[in-house]
């Protein structure tokens, strides 16, 4: 008897022996874009990654996680791809920021800004001031459509849109 994962059926040689039902429960566990990755590997873990109920338990889950306000997602409503878009959306977001924060990276330019100018001593400081920094301090609002963020004497609101 061979000690490898790969066992003898009824149609030939089977390289893949857990139940879909395992399959689902270890998947359940892994990150959003781990997940697609898995879709990857082979026919029946491909099949399993396309199950409904692995994206609203990684949704769920990933909502516990980053503190997103549940509601936002309703779930019972929201299509397969939907669902997927969804789970994987804070992996793209913060892909996106680390691009942003690269010496080459590309600059997000607001869709819509509203200027609040202060007085200081001397000037206006106002946008056409500002200059581009790199921050670590941010933070995703729960429910996902603001993001804060937070550099030297300066807090700045992001209101994304979703």
């Amino acid at each position: 008897m061979e000690n490898d994962l790969s066992s003898s059926g009824a149609h030939g040689r089977v390289l893949y022996p857990l139940p879909d039902e395992v399959t689902l429960e270890l998947l359940q566990y892994a990150d959003p874009l781990s997940i697609r990755k898995m879709r990857l590997t082979c026919k029946a873990v491909h099949r399993v990654t396309y199950e409904r109920k692995l994206w609203t338990s990684t949704l769920d889950r990933l909502c516990d996680e980053l503190e997103i306000f549940k509601p936002t997602f309703p779930m019972d409503k929201m299509t397969l791809p939907e669902l997927e878009h969804a789970a994987t959306a804070p992996y793209r977001f913060m892909d996106l920021v680390k691009l942003c924060s690269s010496p080459h990276g590309i600059y997000v330019i607001p869709f819509q800004s509203r200027e609040h100018l202060q007085r200081m001593p001397g000037k206006w400081v106002g946008q056409a001031d500002a200059e581009v920094v790199e921050t670590h301090n941010f933070c995703l609002v729960p429910g996902g459509r603001f993001l804060i963020a937070s550099w030297e004497s300066e807090l700045i609101l992001w209101d994304l849109g979703l």
